[in-house]
């Protein structure tokens, strides 16, 4: 009986092991890639609905502080607040999916059972794949009501956008959810076997004892747990489900269907190796570059409001008077001109730059604009790369992936310039750019690996071809 326990101890150990290396290589980077993925598309639905007056911005969505994501409320309104008490319940909802998809560490030891829970529970602020007006869930059945009014225009473009990123929501929030499922799984397993091999080994109980008194057990397993596994908390839950799996009738069956649950063996596998579309890897790759439009657009926002607080000071009565008079001769005013430090990568060190503020925010938002038109496989930006030559999607892709390496560093010199020359008492009003760095970094570090994956995938498949092999 013994080493019946100890077989299976070692058995159920390994199955959990290769669970952990299936999620850290295959689902834990698609789950983070669809969050980021919900997030450009719900922000798409949201400039779209701001546009047509049919939500209200809420002054206070971002200076939101968070220390971990939750679930957005759900209790009623009457119909008089209906649509400012959704605007902004989807003001916190993008200002938490932001703030998760750009803080939180996406690995099993930071997924704790609580945070999948919190993440559960923001994902599910709305049933996208259940969205109508007649829905129970009064968040979804609002935002229902918003979006069908948002469908309608004269504009086609605007139409198949909003109605592409709707129908992608509902099938990524399901993704999301079956990712989630699957880190629970572990999650739960682990805590289990970690109760198996600490405190079961120790206690050495029998079935008999279990089935004999069921409370009993548990309560002697909840004063070995305050001494063998401090820091972890007691989830009666999983504890019945370890004594049920060992000590009952039916703990035969349980331990194979629980072995069945975590195997793995067919998704780790070597797979016959496919014949790869080089052309849809490099868009790809194109997509998930152009998902950092989000923060761009973050970034360009809180720069123009720390711009604005630097030149709203006092202005001598000369300076006054000069602007009055061009513009009674209609001469146009001066730039504005920031004088940055940038630093030089092929010497690594700072150069000073005479930056046109004007003139970069505006080329940015254009640049902002292509990238968000990208985002939808089914937008007509999306559609139009879509049919250039290979070379040419790569050549774009290049060219705009140097391009926001370049808007990096000056959107970095900026921050570190206001923050330097605004006078210290209005420094509170600046607000700082490094989170939005952090994740257009981020996208360009997810999008820079898809690149090298088709590049690696293209010159093995040339090789094999010049050596005669069919792929």
């Amino acid at each position: 009986m013994e080493e019946e326990k100890a077989d299976f101890l070692a058995e159920l150990g390994k199955a959990v092991n290769q669970y952990a290396s299936h999620l850290d290589k295959n689902i834990i980077p698609s789950l983070r890639s669809d969050l980021r993925s919900m997030q450009s598309l719900f922000s798409t639905l949201m400039k779209i609905l701001a546009k047509k007056s049919l939500v209200v911005e809420d002054p206070y969505q971002y200076d939101q502080k968070f220390s971990e994501v939750s679930g957005i409320p759900s209790d009623s309104f009457t119909e008089g607040e209906k649509v400012t008490v959704i605007s902004i319940r989807m003001g916190q909802f993008e200002s938490q999916m932001e703030y998760m998809n750009n803080y939180y560490q996406f690995s099993l030891d930071f997924l704790t059972l609580p945070r999948l829970k919190n993440i559960t529970a923001l994902v599910k602020f709305v049933k996208w794949d259940g969205m109508s007006p007649n829905s129970n869930d009064i968040n979804t059945r609002v935002v229902a009501e918003l979006l069908n009014k948002g469908k309608g225009g004269d504009d086609p473009m605007t139409t198949a956008l909003f109605n592409d990123a709707l129908k992608q929501m509902g099938t990524i929030q399901n993704k999301v959810l079956e990712s989630i499922k699957k880190i629970f799984l572990y999650k739960r397993e682990e805590y289990k076997l970690l109760i198996r091999s600490t405190i079961l080994t120790s206690l050495k109980l029998a079935p008999e004892e279990y089935q004999g008194n069921q409370e009993n057990v548990i309560r002697k397993i909840k004063r070995e747990f305050s001494e063998h596994m401090k820091g972890h908390p007691f989830v009666p839950e999983l504890i019945t489900e370890v004594l049920d799996e060992e000590y009952t009738n039916s703990s035969d069956r349980l331990k194979k269907e629980l072995l069945l649950k975590l195997n793995v063996g067919q998704s780790l596998a070597p797979k016959k190796k496919e014949i790869r579309d080089h052309k849809q890897a490099i868009l790809e790759a194109l997509r998930l570059l152009s998902l950092a439009h989000t923060n761009l657009d973050g970034a360009l926002r809180k720069l123009k409001e720390s711009s604005s607080v630097l030149e709203d000071r006092a202005i001598p009565m000369g300076e006054k008077v000069r602007t009055w008079l061009f513009s009674l001769i209609g001469r146009k005013r001066e730039p504005l001109i920031y004088y940055v430090d940038i630093l030089d990568p092929s010497t690594g060190a700072m150069r000073q730059e005479r930056l046109n503020f004007e003139d970069f925010m505006t080329s940015t938002l254009q640049k902002s604009r292509v990238l968000s038109g990208l985002t939808i496989k089914s937008s007509t930006g999306f559609v139009k790369i879509s049919q250039k030559p290979e070379e040419d999607i790569l050549e774009f892709y290049e060219r705009s992936f140097i391009e926001l390496s370049k808007i990096i560093e000056r959107l970095n010199s900026l921050d570190v310039y206001f923050k330097s020359e605004v006078p210290k008492e209005r420094r509170p009003l600046i607000k700082g750019v490094k989170t939005e760095i952090g994740a257009i970094k981020s996208c360009l570090a997810v999008a820079s690996k898809a690149k090298h994956e088709y590049v690696a995938a293209k010159e093995e498949e040339d090789q094999l071809k010049r050596l005669g092999i069919q792929h």
